[in-house]
């Protein structure tokens, strides 16, 4: 299960999270879950949390402006031995020490597993 926080619709006054397979479900993240924390691995901030790709599958924050002086592909870096990748919102919420983001992530890890979720076209 993968996913990702696309944007808040104020029309169900949440945030939409969207699986990999296209399909959605609106949070409200202030009142149910007040300290979630959102990654921000962008541009516009050079500090980006990776996840180590062993099985220990360890969170950290590398500064991709340094990386990039040393290579300019950062989604796979070796640091000690270890290589990591950047890491996603739902790979964030499954293995950081965050109480609500573990929260959330089980929540949508129920969901996900269900057979009888059913998809709607509107």
């Amino acid at each position: 299960m993968n996913y990702t926080i696309k944007k808040y619709d104020p029309d169900y006054d949440g945030y939409r999270f969207e699986f990999n397979d296209k399909r959605w479900i609106n949070i409200d993240l202030v009142n149910d879950y007040p300290n979630y924390h959102i990654i921000n691995n962008q541009y516009s901030d050079p500090n980006w949390i990776y996840i180590s790709d062993d099985e220990k599958k360890t969170l950290t924050t590398l500064n991709v402006l340094e990386l990039r002086k040393i290579s300019t592909k950062h989604k796979n870096v070796r640091v000690n031995n270890i290589v990591y990748s950047i890491a996603t919102q739902s790979d964030y919420d499954k293995y950081s020490n965050k109480q609500y983001n573990n929260k959330l992530y089980m929540y949508l890890n129920n969901l996900w597993s269900k057979k009888t979720i059913k998809t709607t076209i509107v």
